[in-house]
C-alpha cells in the first residue's frame, strides 16, 4: 500500500485539482485507480439533511444549539454529536466546551465535524460581501472578508492562527459558494498552477488532508441510497432529554407551574405552534425530521382530551403557507393532490413531456430538473378548492420565474419579480410574495391553476447546469380577520390558558438578520387579550434567540423553549406537568429592547458594506448597559430552591500551569429533585460552570479549577497571550448580574506565552 506522500506523487496535477475543487454541493471527487474514495458531507447544525437542500431525507431532528447551550450540560452535546439559533451561546467560554463535547461526540462514531464558521460570521446581511471589522483583541478573546481579507483566503487566520498557533492538521473546506477567487471545478486553479502563479507543491499541502480525510471517512459505497429514519426510542429518549434539559423558566408568579394531571383543569391552548410546533429554524437547519410529537397531541395525552381545547389563534407566517391537501382534489384522480403539468417551451399546453400529481401547491426546478425537461419550460398546476367559511379568503404567489394565477378561469394576479435570481426565493419567500383576495362561499369548490414560466437566465450557482423555475402558492381563509370573539369566549371559559408564540423559519434563518426583536404583532395581540381575559396564563415561546416582552406583566408564567427538535411536544409536557424539574440557563442576554444590544448603531453594515464590533469585548452580558436586562445571560428558575455557602478558593499548582480550586456547597432546600448550575465568574466574566442533580435535602460540595486561561487576555503590542501581575475577582454568581459570593485571588509574575 502506497504512503499519502507516494499517493501524492503518483497523481496527475489534474487529479489533485478534482480532489480539491468538489464534485458536487455534497461530495469530493475520488480517484479510482488509487482507491481513493469521495467524501460525502452532509449539513445542519441540529440534524443530518441527507444530498438535498430541499427534499431532504427524513432524519433524526434534534434541538437547535441555542437549547443545547441553555443546558449548560457538555455531556449532552457529546452525546447529540450554529446564526443565532445555530450557536451555542453569546460567551465563548460555553460555546467553546459545548462544541468541543459535539465535536467529539460524532467523531466518536467515525464521522468527520467541520465547525463552522471561522470567523467573525454574525451578520447575515450582506453576508457575501461584507467586511468584518473587529480589533485584534477582540478577534482573539471571543471569535466573510475579515480585516479587508477574504476569510477563504485570509493567511494569517488560516495558516497563522489555525494551523500553526493552534496546530490543526484537518482540512479546510469553503461553504456553499463561500470561496470569493475561484471558479468552477478548479478551472482556473489549473491554469494558474500551470502558468507557475501558484506552486504544485502548495497544492499538494492541500492534497494530503483531502487524502488523509479520505482514508478515514470516504465513502465504502458510492451507489448506496440515503434511508430515512424512522422512529428510535433510544434516540427519541435523547432528543427528549436534550429537550427538557435546555427548556428555560423565565417567570412562574405565585409558582403555578407545574400543573399536576391528576387535578382537573380547563385547560385552553391557543396558537398554531401548538398543533404544528416550530421544531427548527430555517437555511442550513431545515430538516425532514422522522417524526414529530406536538404540544397539542401529548397535553391531550397527558391532562386528557376531555379537559383541552384549542384554538389556532393567530397566523405567525410571513409567506401563506400551502392549502391542506385535504381541501384540494386534483381533477385528473378526483383524490386529494394537484395536478402538475410540464412542458418544454414557454407556451401552456403544448408540448408535454411530463405529468405528475404533487401532494402540496409548489413547484421545484433548481437542484435536479425533470428527465427531457428543457432549460426554457414551463408548468401548470391545477386542482379544485372546497372552503369552510363564507368570507374574503386570500391567495398568496411567489415564484421565480414568470407565475400567473386564475380562479375559475379569472386572472387574480402575476408574480414576476425573479427572473434571475433564486436565492431569496429559497430563503425569504415572504418579503417578495404577491397577494390577492377573493370573496368565497363555504362548501363551494373552485377552479384553480397556477402557470409558470422559466426564469431568463441560467442558474447562478457554478454548481448547478439548471435554469431555475419554482412556484408556491398559498391559501388562508379569513386572514384578515385573525382574532375571533372565540377567542376571548374560550379564554374566560378555561381555568388556564397555556398560549404558544413562534417565530418560524421566515423570520429565524441564514442568508438574512432579523429586523427587529419583536414578534408580529398580531400575536402580542393575542397574548394580551388571552391574559387578559383567564385567571391564570402560560405563555410557551418557541423562537431560536430573544424576543421583546411587551405583554410580560400580563402573563403568570413563562417558558423558553427555543426549536426544541422533533419531541418537542413530550419534552414541554414533561415540564409543564412538573414529571421534570426545569434547569434551562439562558446562554444569551434577553434585552429590554434592541436599542439596548450593545452592537446597536453598528448593526447590520453599513453603506460601505462593513461590519464594525466597535463593541469590541463588551459583548453580550459583558456590556455596560444603561438599564438591567429583561432577563440576564445564565438566568433561569426552577421548581425548587437552591442554596450556596461555603465559597473558598486555593492555590494548587504553581504557575506551569497556573490553577486555582474554587469550592462550594450546593444545598437542595425545596420539595423536588433539581438540577443547578454553578457559575464561577473572573472579572465579570464566565470562566467555569458545573451542573449538579439534586436530591430534596441533598447537598453536595463542587469543586471546580480555575487553569491559566481564565486569566489570560490577548496583548496585540506584544502578539501573544498574557496574565498580568495584579489582583483578579473570583465570584459565585447566580446569573451574569447576580453577585452571591466573591474574594479576590493576587496572581504575582506576570506571564505570557504563545499558541495555545
Amino acid at each position: 500500500m502506497m504512503s499519502v506522500e507516494q499517493l501524492i506523487q503518483s497523481l496527475s496535477l489534474e487529479e489533485k485539482v478534482s480532489l480539491l475543487a468538489g464534485k458536487s454541493y455534497w461530495r469530493t471527487a475520488g480517484v479510482a485507480k488509487y482507491n481513493i474514495k469521495p467524501i460525502k458531507y452532509s449539513d445542519g447544525p441540529n440534524g443530518v439533511r441527507g444530498e438535498s437542500i430541499h427534499a431532504s431525507t427524513k432524519a433524526t431532528c434534534f434541538p437547535c444549539a441555542a437549547l443545547v447551550g441553555s443546558t449548560f450540560n457538555p455531556d449532552l452535546a457529546l452525546k447529540m454529536g450554529g446564526r443565532n439559533f445555530e450557536a451555542y451561546s453569546e460567551d465563548p467560554t460555553l460555546s467553546g466546551l459545548l462544541g468541543a463535547a459535539f465535536v467529539n461526540g460524532v467523531q466518536s462514531e467515525g464521522v468527520a465535524a467541520c465547525p463552522k464558521h471561522f470567523l467573525g460570521n454574525e451578520c447575515e446581511t450582506h453576508r457575501k460581501t461584507s467586511n468584518t471589522i473587529v480589533d485584534e483583541k477582540t478577534l482573539r478573546e471571543l471569535y466573510n472578508l475579515v480585516n479587508g481579507v477574504f476569510m477563504s483566503e485570509n493567511e494569517d487566520l488560516l495558516q497563522g492562527l489555525l494551523r500553526k498557533e493552534w496546530g490543526f492538521q484537518g482540512a479546510i473546506i469553503s461553504d456553499f459558494e463561500g470561496v470569493y477567487s475561484t471558479v468552477p471545478l478548479g478551472e482556473h486553479l489549473l491554469k494558474a498552477i500551470l502558468k507557475q502563479q501558484i506552486p504544485e507543491s502548495h497544492i499538494d499541502d492541500l492534497v494530503k488532508d483531502v487524502i488523509t480525510l479520505s482514508a478515514k471517512v470516504g465513502m465504502k459505497d458510492e451507489t448506496a441510497i440515503e434511508e430515512d429514519i424512522f422512529k428510535d426510542e433510544s434516540r427519541a429518549t435523547l432528543v427528549r432529554d436534550i429537550a427538557t434539559e435546555g427548556i428555560v423558566l423565565l417567570k412562574n408568579d405565585g409558582r403555578i407551574l407545574p400543573l399536576f394531571p391528576p387535578k382537573k383543569l380547563r385547560i385552553a391552548v391557543f396558537g398554531s405552534p401548538a398543533a404544528n410546533p416550530v421544531i427548527h429554524g430555517g437555511g442550513s437547519a431545515s430538516l425532514t425530521s422522522s417524526y414529530v410529537v406536538s404540544p397539542l397531541d401529548a397535553l391531550k395525552d397527558k391532562f386528557g382530551e376531555e379537559n383541552i381545547r384549542y384554538h389556532p389563534g393567530v397566523p405567525i407566517f410571513k409567506k401563506i403557507p400551502s392549502a391542506p391537501i385535504s381541501i384540494i382534489t386534483a381533477p385528473s384522480t378526483g383524490q386529494p393532490g394537484v395536478d402538475c403539468f410540464w412542458y418544454n417551451g414557454w407556451v401552456v399546453g403544448e408540448n408535454q413531456v411530463h405529468h405528475e400529481i404533487l401532494e402540496t401547491t409548489r413547484t421545484l426546478v433548481i437542484e435536479s430538473r425533470i428527465s427531457d425537461l428543457q432549460p426554457k419550460h414551463c408548468n401548470r398546476m391545477k386542482f379544485s378548492l372546497q372552503v369552510s367559511t363564507t368570507g374574503l379568503h386570500t391567495f398568496g404567489v411567489t415564484a421565480c420565474g414568470r407565475s400567473v394565477l386564475r380562479v375559475d378561469g379569472k386572472f387574480l394576479l402575476e408574480h414576476s419579480r425573479f427572473n434571475d435570481c433564486r436565492v431569496e426565493y429559497v430563503m425569504q419567500p415572504g418579503d417578495f410574495e404577491e397577494r390577492a383576495d377573493v370573496f368565497m362561499e363555504a362548501g363551494c369548490s373552485y377552479e384553480v391553476t397556477v402557470d409558470t414560466l422559466s426564469t431568463t437566465a441560467p442558474s447562478p450557482s457554478p454548481i448547478f447546469d439548471i435554469t431555475p423555475q419554482a412556484t408556491s402558492l398559498g391559501f388562508y381563509e379569513n386572514l384578515n380577520n385573525p382574532i375571533s370573539q372565540e377567542v376571548q369566549q374560550l379564554a374566560s371559559e378555561s381555568d388556564v390558558a397555556i398560549i404558544f408564540a413562534a417565530n418560524n423559519k421566515e423570520y429565524e434563518s441564514e442568508s438574512f438578520d432579523r429586523s427587529s426583536l419583536s414578534l408580529s404583532p398580531l400575536q402580542d395581540d393575542l397574548i394580551r387579550t388571552v391574559a387578559n381575559a383567564v385567571p391564570k396564563s402560560i405563555l410557551v415561546n418557541q423562537t431560536g434567540s430573544p424576543i421583546s416582552m411587551p405583554w410580560i406583566d400580563d402573563v403568570d408564567a413563562i417558558l423558553q423553549c427555543w426549536y426544541s427538535g422533533q419531541e418537542v411536544g413530550n419534552a414541554l409536557v414533561d415540564i409543564i406537568s412538573g414529571d421534570i424539574n426545569p434547569s434551562g440557563k439562558l446562554p444569551v442576554t434577553f434585552p429590554q429592547c434592541i436599542e439596548d444590544t450593545p452592537s446597536f448603531g453598528n448593526f447590520p453594515t453599513d453603506p460601505n458594506m462593513r461590519v464594525r464590533y466597535a463593541e469590541g469585548l463588551e459583548m453580550g452580558y459583558r456590556a455596560r448597559s444603561k438599564r438591567a436586562p429583561l432577563f440576564p445571560f445564565g438566568y433561569g428558575k426552577s421548581y425548587t430552591d437552591f442554596e450556596l455557602k461555603g465559597f473558598e478558593i486555593k492555590r494548587t499548582a504553581d504557575f506551569s500551569p497556573l490553577s486555582v480550586t474554587v469550592t462550594t456547597t450546593v444545598t437542595n432546600v425545596g420539595p423536588v429533585a433539581g438540577r443547578e448550575v454553578v457559575q464561577i465568574y473572573v472579572d465579570g466574566v464566565l470562566k467555569c460552570f458545573q451542573k449538579v442533580l439534586l436530591a430534596p435535602g441533598e447537598g453536595r460540595v463542587v469543586e471546580v479549577t480555575l487553569d491559566k486561561y481564565a486569566f489570560s487576555e490577548w496583548s496585540p503590542k506584544e502578539g501573544s497571550w498574557i496574565i498580568e501581575a495584579r489582583s483578579y475577582s473570583i465570584e459565585l454568581r447566580q446569573d451574569a448580574n447576580t453577585v452571591l459570593a466573591s474574594t479576590t485571588y493576587r496572581v504575582e509574575t506576570r506571564l505570557s506565552w504563545d499558541g495555545l
